[in-house]
């Protein structure tokens, strides 16, 4: 035990789960600050309702973790998933796939762009190169997402090669099958081939696809026709770089430290452009109603914003969210 680090301890800032004791108000100890609420381990209760309560009725909307005080933890914020692609043997099999780990650049640089709190690597599917396998590790992936994430939290999924497509179509099933609502999903597809039978079908979930160019095992896995390009279809976003490897990779390696250098200040920049172009048509409608009310005699401010933002694909993104704050 060390002296005076102790969860009563004035020199010692946090308390139960790792947050940051708030002693002003209801006395030492008595008041734990987490990223939403506040909340009170004299009764075990936050004092403020779940933002996210209307998700998940059959619970309390003040109650900690489900009522799980001994063995659950209290998630914070969206949590992104990491999905590995195919496994070939013949190559090396999972030594010569990549395998994400919570230490690799493209996991510590997607974090942030995508507002995330905390991130899971340890999602891993058998990798076999068919859409047999891809529909089973979609349908895998989804309970391992339900298991893992605290009840109407915002999702990212992060896929490499087929991976992405693994992720596509787990995102279809949360939509369909769950009722998760799509703008609360986000995918990354990095290198991620073409499939005809797994498109993004709703138009709501925010779609980021990053590509090197002449990325030749993307695009001899696509199905894609030769007059189309081999990239997933329906993507909010797509980024395109330089591979800095190449050899036997050809170009294929998207997650690796130095293609992340290359292809995250794009996707910044890209990101930032989508939120300053929300910004400026927030501020335009809010200039038009105030001085041209009569142009929307049967909408408040906020509904008109929300129908133009629509209107214009501009919906509430975690990503947009996040970066403007």
């Amino acid at each position: 035990m060390i002296p005076n680090r102790h969860g009563s301890s004035t020199a010692y800032r946090y308390g139960f789960q790792g947050q940051e004791k708030d002693d002003e108000i209801k006395g030492e100890g008595n008041s734990l600050n987490y990223t939403f609420r506040m909340h009170d381990p004299r009764v075990g209760r936050f004092f403020a309702t779940d933002p996210k309560f209307k998700d998940y009725p059959y619970n309390s909307p003040y109650a900690f973790s489900e009522n799980r005080v001994m063995d659950a933890v209290e998630l914070e914020g969206l949590e992104a998933f990491f999905i590995h692609g195919t496994v070939l043997k013949i190559f090396g099999g999972r030594d010569s796939t990549f395998m994400f780990e919570k230490s690799d650049d493209v996991v510590k640089k997607l974090k942030p762009i995508l507002g995330n709190k905390t991130v899971n690597t340890d999602f891993a599917w058998g990798g076999y190169n068919s859409d047999e396998a891809r529909h089973t590790a979609a349908e895998q992936l989804v309970e391992y997402v339900l298991k893992n994430r605290k009840p109407g939290e915002p999702i990212s999924l992060v896929g490499h090669s087929h991976g992405g497509n693994v992720a596509i179509e787990a995102a279809n099933i949360l939509v369909k099958k769950h009722k998760i609502q799509a703008n609360e999903i986000t995918i990354v597809a990095l290198n991620t081939p073409m499939q005809e039978d797994i498109t993004s079908i709703n138009k709501d979930i925010n779609l980021i696809v990053i590509s090197a160019k002449g990325d030749l095992i993307q695009s001899f896995a696509s199905e894609s026709k030769w007059s189309e390009n081999n990239n997933v279809k329906n993507a909010d976003i797509t980024i395109f770089y330089d591979d800095q490897i190449g050899g036997l990779d050809v170009d294929h390696v998207g997650p690796a430290n130095s293609n992340v250098r290359e292809w995250e200040p794009k996707l910044k920049e890209e990101i930032e452009k989508r939120v300053n172009a929300r910004n400026a048509l927030i501020n335009s409608i809010k200039d038009m109603y105030k001085n041209m009310p009569y142009l929307y005699p049967d909408e408040t401010e906020k509904q008109v914003i929300d129908r133009r933002l629509k209107e214009e694909g501009f919906e509430d993104s975690p990503i947009i969210q996040e970066t403007n704050k």
